[in-house]
């Protein structure tokens, strides 16, 4: 078990760096390496790395919350853009300078907008995203957009 742990580790990781979708290591060529390479083994399965991947988030996210808790003022950035499907994208970056002066910038959410009242809900999305990360009015000194009228009307009221 403790063998199985470790090499599902390192297919786990192999997937994040690489991109690969979560059932990689079930597929037939894949299976038919790794019963030459390491027998017996079968790789994780798809809900495998998902439960990782989940873990591996909420623990990602806490340290980032923390380091964040001691940061005094912080800028963010919110792009939007639409697919040529009509689907429309929100991404939201914090940037930040440590206590040893090094600058960050992190991801906070990626999202995908469905239907209208587009500004309502991007507003009341990046609301809630500070709040999660607990930036709260005070603690945002800087916000950029990419101008689209519809992400002025949603930080508006921000700062």
């Amino acid at each position: 078990p403790a063998r199985k742990n470790k090499l599902d580790e390192a297919a786990i990781k192999a997937i994040i760096i690489d991109s690969r979708s979560f059932g990689d290591f079930r597929r037939a060529g894949m299976q038919s390496f790794l019963r030459i390479a390491t027998p017996g083994y079968h790789g994780p399965t798809a809900r495998t790395v998902q439960r990782s991947l989940k873990k591996l988030y909420d623990e990602k996210k806490k340290a980032l919350i923390e380091q964040l808790a001691n940061i005094p003022c912080v800028s963010i950035t919110a792009d939007t853009w639409c697919s040529s499907r009509k689907h429309h994208y929100l991404c939201v970056t914090v940037h930040f300078i440590s206590q040893n002066y090094e600058q960050h910038g992190t991801v906070l959410s990626f999202r995908r907008f469905h239907g209208r009242s587009f500004a309502i809900r991007l507003r009341r999305h990046i609301h809630t995203v500070l709040g999660m990360f607990g930036l709260e009015k005070g603690k945002v000194h800087g916000t950029t957009t990419d101008n689209g009228s519809d992400m002025r009307k949603a930080t508006q009221n921000m700062k």
